[in-house]
């Protein structure tokens, strides 16, 4: 056999599609793509979910949890809704927009995200809610210059087993319980 070799041919890679889409709370949209990777966009809050995916108020990707890897928060979503990502488990990076309005991550949003080792927190997040990241594979959590961060729910890291230390910001007010 001769091989011909062509090497001006290029290879592209397929780019991702979205798979699932659509809208949660009053201005925010969601596009879950082939890679993986779950976008938030908009203006306002999202509001709160229920844990179990199989009920009416579950997040509106909630029965897609196993394909998420990442989440992007765009700029403008003000709040993250109580259960949001819970049970993501193969949700291992979430990345805030720069020039994020983020002020709040309510109960539950992150828990039981077993592949989630590192997270850094936009400068505009003030409150974390009760149970935040429980369970989850938190290693190191940071908070980006300039942090707002005043209080802290109860059990926020509740079972990180691999979590070593966090640094608070000198604005933290309040902390529950440990």
């Amino acid at each position: 056999y001769a091989v011909q070799k062509n090497y001006n041919m290029t290879v592209r890679e397929a780019l991702p599609i979205v798979k699932y889409s659509g809208t949660t709370g009053e201005n925010l949209t969601w596009e879950l793509y082939t890679n993986g990777v779950l976008r938030i966009n908009g203006t306002g809050a999202m509001p709160d979910y229920h844990y179990n995916k199989n009920n009416a108020n579950a997040a509106p990707w909630a029965q897609y949890r196993a394909e998420i890897t990442k989440v992007v928060i765009g700029a403008g979503v003000q709040n993250i809704g109580s259960f949001a990502f819970y049970q993501c488990t193969v949700l291992s990076t979430v990345e805030f927009a720069e020039n994020a309005t983020l002020t709040v991550i309510n109960t539950g949003a992150f828990g039981y995200t077993a592949a989630l080792k590192n997270i850094t927190l936009p400068a505009s997040l003030k409150v974390i809610g009760n149970n935040g990241f429980y369970f989850s594979g938190l290693e190191t959590v940071a908070f980006a210059e300039g942090s707002q961060m005043t209080t802290f729910g109860d059990y926020v890291f509740r079972n990180c087993t691999a979590l070593n230390s966090v640094y608070l910001p000198d604005t933290v007010s309040s902390i529950g319980t440990v």
